[in-house]
């Protein structure tokens, strides 16, 4: 991870706030010294306390194996911190072994824990999501509905600790810094292997993970479901994973709302993909620059009906402006579109800006739905408002210019 250091008017060096917040040591003011190992990697200790130091760097310098193996072969006390895509995820050691972790990943969450090995159904995990949100522990909810035993929390927390511990074995870049010190302990757990034991874990399940991405290799590829031979049975997870394959959503995209994270989604995405109920059908940047043609199109159709309809003076495009002012459903798109005097859409960038903040990945393709419907009133206009000749050339000039158009609905 790369980020800029300033200066103060004293011309000390002020750290961003996603670096500094990491130093909990150093909350307080005082002295600390930086001892630079390599280009990457730094030890921060403080002056007034030198038991307390740091190791810091980045991931792409010094990997995950031999970062959490140091600590392990030195039995440090301390806390392990990770920070990618301003995400972090914490490791914290007694005596070198791994006895906590926290994430601030969704799928990396208690609850997202328990639906993975079965303890709780997803539908349980929705219908206590608000009270989570609220403050109250998750584990104390299930326990006073009787949704699960101590035990199975428990479990669930070791299982948590090692999921969020083996997820980073995917990581090739990012910062990571040390900080020795005595563990808060309240929340540990005894886990049933040694650091060295899921050290080998996690190397193999990135191994695996390697394979399985080259089957489908493509983070930004769109599945679309198929057909298969009805005599294949499918588990409870493959099916739930299969609710999520829409010809919309990426495979990127299924990884992170499936929240079961990227190696478990990713075996069972193959798994249906290798017996058929799956297939590749494009990337999002394709969908994208599909998208982007034909709204190039549409806008292109409603550039030649409004031109027609303005001939005929101000009353033709009278009804356009007031079906704009008060849309269908309540159409925000439709709502904020504007022509300009040659009869173009003038503002294409706040409509697209809008569909974003509206619709996310869906952007384009609820851009492209909105005017196409402002299309389909335009061209109701044409027909009821110009003469049969003149008429007719208009609509065949659109139907030519807006042949290949899908998810439009367009009537001509």
């Amino acid at each position: 991870m790369r980020f800029k250091i300033l200066k103060d008017n004293i011309d000390r060096i002020i750290l961003p706030d996603s670096v500094s917040k990491l130093f909990s040591t150093f909350n307080e003011k005082g002295e600390a010294e930086f001892t630079r190992i390599n280009q990457e990697t730094f030890i921060l200790h403080s002056s007034e306390r030198p038991l307390k130091s740091m190791f810091m760097g980045d991931i792409s310098v010094l990997g995950l194996v031999e970062i959490i193996g140091m600590i392990n072969s030195l039995r440090k006390d301390g806390v392990l911190t990770f920070i990618k895509d301003n995400f972090k995820k914490a490791l914290y050691f007694q005596g070198g072994e791994l006895v906590y972790a926290i994430s601030e990943l969704e799928e990396d969450r208690l609850g997202n824990i328990l639906f993975r090995s079965g303890r709780i159904s997803r539908e349980t995990l929705l219908e206590v999501a608000d009270k989570v949100k609220s403050g109250t522990r998750l584990g104390e909810i299930l326990m006073e509905r009787k949704l699960v035993t101590p035990r199975d929390i428990y479990v669930g927390l070791t299982q948590q600790v090692k999921a969020i511990f083996l997820s980073l074995f995917s990581y090739q870049d990012g910062f990571y810094v040390f900080e020795e010190k005595k563990p808060d302990l309240t929340n540990a757990v005894k886990l049933s292997e040694s650091t060295l034991e899921l050290i080998m874990e996690g190397m193999r399940q990135y191994g695996e993970l390697s394979r399985l991405r080259s089957i489908i290799s493509d983070g930004e590829s769109i599945l679309s479901q198929i057909s298969p031979s009805p005599d294949i049975e499918l588990t409870e997870k493959e099916k739930y994973i299969l609710t999520f394959v829409d010809s919309r959503r990426t495979v990127n995209q299924i990884i992170e709302e499936s929240r079961l994270g990227e190696y478990d989604c990713m075996r069972f995405l193959v798994s249906l993909y290798r017996a058929g109920f799956v297939k590749i059908i494009g990337t999002k940047s394709e969908e994208a620059n599909k998208y982007r043609d034909y709204i190039n199109k549409v806008k292109k159709a409603l550039e030649i009906s409004y031109k027609a309809l303005e001939g005929k003076g101000r009353f033709g495009t009278l009804h356009i402006e007031s079906y704009i002012s008060q849309p269908p459903d309540g159409d925000e798109i439709i709502s904020l579109c504007q022509f300009d005097i040659d009869g173009n859409i003038s503002n294409l960038s706040e409509l697209y800006n809008k569909a974003k903040e509206l619709y996310f990945e869906m952007a384009e393709r609820e851009l492209l739905h909105s005017l196409s419907n402002l299309l389909n009133y335009c061209i109701f206009e044409v027909k009821n408002g110009l003469p049969e000749s003149e008429r007719d050339d208009i609509l065949r000039e659109i139907a030519k210019l807006y042949e290949g158009v899908r998810n439009g609905g367009i009537l001509i």
